[in-house]
């Protein structure tokens, strides 16, 4: 295992957000939750990948699956890396995923996060991993960094809205000086960090955008349109 180099510390996590104490995250039931302030759904559970393998009841089909998804192959910004050498992309195997645990390469993290594209998962195809603004080779107004730093979302906060969170997440940047690696998002610590991309570590899927609201029960439609009739009729009463 390579060791990690610290990047930021999360001071300056909030920086770029202005009017970030207006925002809330809304739980959409059917596994999504949305930030009002960074207009995003994620899913609930922070360890996704992990609980579709196992529901899978085959991982090693359900890597396989994943893999195909992406026709074997996930382009990058070139690099040694890259199979083969600096060609810009890299050929994805079964040593990108460790699916029981819910970890990948960063490779392995967007190639799980196209499946979800391919399948629809949840009715949309625009999933992504979570991203930041990259600023003089360092990361700045990021989504994780947000979550933490005003959403309080933090690993061994009993009032997270998410399930399985664990703590360190891929972000979609690649590091530009050195483009063997990319960034993470440490949600125990607060901090950024930088691994090189073949490094397993977890992924957080999310969308730009709210999902559907959860249909209103039939009941609830009822009493609505009965309340309805009677202010329109009180209304009328007295005109």
């Amino acid at each position: 295992m390579i060791s990690f180099r610290k990047a930021v510390v999360i001071a300056t996590l909030a920086m770029g957000f202005n009017g970030a104490s207006q925002a809330a995250l809304y739980d959409r039931g059917n596994g999504f939750v949305y930030d009002d302030f960074l207009n995003i759904t994620l899913t609930k559970d922070a360890n996704l990948f992990s609980s579709m393998a196992i529901k899978s009841g085959d991982i090693s089909d359900f890597v396989a699956t994943i893999i195909n998804s992406n026709r074997g192959i996930i382009y990058d910004e070139p690099n040694y890396l890259d199979t083969p050498h600096y060609s810009g992309y890299k050929a994805l195997d079964v040593n990108d995923f460790d699916a029981l645990s819910g970890r990948a390469s960063w490779w392995g993290a967007l190639a799980w996060v196209g499946y979800l594209n391919s399948i629809d998962y949840g009715g949309y195809n625009n999933w992504r991993l979570p991203t930041g603004r990259f600023e003089n080779t360092s990361l700045t107004g990021t989504e994780m960094g947000y979550l933490y730093s005003v959403e309080n979302t933090r690993m061994y906060n009993p009032d997270n809205k998410f399930d399985n969170l664990i703590n360190l997440y891929w972000f979609d940047n690649e590091y530009p000086p050195l483009n063997e690696i990319a960034w993470l998002f440490h949600f125990s610590e607060g901090s950024y960090y930088q691994a090189h991309k073949y490094e397993l570590q977890r992924m957080w899927a999310v969308r730009d955008g709210d999902v559907a609201a959860v249909p209103i029960p039939g009941a609830i439609w009822l009493f609505i349109s009965a309340l309805a009739c009677f202010i329109r009729f009180n209304h009328q009463k007295h005109q």
